[in-house]
């Protein structure tokens, strides 16, 4: 039972998505009236209106609702592109952490520790600017991270389709594509893909290991990919949205 002004939750299937929003009744509303923003679905209704009630204005408008909160995201990008100078921030598995730069250091490393990224740098030479060498080393240790942690969801979605990857690599150089199945049932993985969300680096996982399974983007295909991931297109229009933001210049 919900009393007068508050609130309850519920929640609305539309296709491979579930809708959650926000159910506010009031004696003042007179006619219900929908309000979506970047983080927040919410229905506002009379009093004698059900949930039921809700729920069909939700699925009414659930085409309009995801097109409003898709270009909410595209407007705010979830990760910022970073610049590599003191007190700005740095990408990790889809979220922007605090830089921390000691300079004159005796030697150039590079820490996570309690949501902030800690850089020691010595003296940069006169053909080098302290940003190339926060960049050097905080690229070294993307790619020490990534393994680990792309090695763990490889073998996941190998071990669902019953498939064996060969070898799994970390490239600097591969351009325009975050992941590339070679011939011999390696993966070669786009060293900035660990900037993205878990579980955007798990779609392009599972993108790659199907195709040990279905070459080419048959229909087929992509029939065993929703199999395993029925919300993929959400994680294709995230990387449409941020891919940018994660490849530096």
């Amino acid at each position: 039972m919900i009393h007068n002004n508050q609130e309850s939750k519920d929640r609305v299937r539309y296709r491979t998505t579930n809708i959650d929003y926000y159910i506010k009744k009031s004696k003042r509303i007179k006619t219900s009236e929908l309000i979506v923003d970047s983080d927040r679905i919410e229905v506002r209704t009379p009093l004698n209106k059900t949930i039921e009630d809700t729920r069909d204005i939700v699925r009414d408008k659930a085409e309009w609702i995801l097109k409003k909160q898709h270009q909410f995201k595209s407007l705010i990008p979830q990760v910022m592109k970073p610049t590599f100078e003191e007190n700005s921030t740095l990408p990790y598995l889809g979220k922007n952490y605090p830089l921390i730069v000691n300079m004159n250091q005796s030697r150039n490393t590079h820490t996570f520790t309690d949501g902030h990224f800690i850089v020691d740098i010595s003296s940069p030479r006169m053909e080098e600017d302290a940003r190339s060498l926060i960049k050097l080393v905080y690229e070294e240790w993307i790619i020490r991270v990534a393994y680990p942690i792309l090695k763990t969801k490889v073998e996941t979605y190998s071990q669902k389709l019953g498939v064996h990857v060969q070898k799994i690599l970390i490239k600097r150089n591969l351009k325009s594509r975050w992941a590339s199945l070679t011939k011999k049932g390696s993966i070669n993985f786009n060293m900035h893909l660990i900037k993205a969300p878990q579980d955007v680096i798990d779609y392009i996982v599972l993108h790659e290991v199907c195709h040990l399974k279905v070459k080419g983007h048959s229909h087929r295909y992509w029939e065993l990919v929703y199999r395993h991931m029925p919300n993929y297109q959400d994680k294709i229009n995230w990387l449409s949205d941020n891919g940018r933001m994660l490849v530096n210049d």
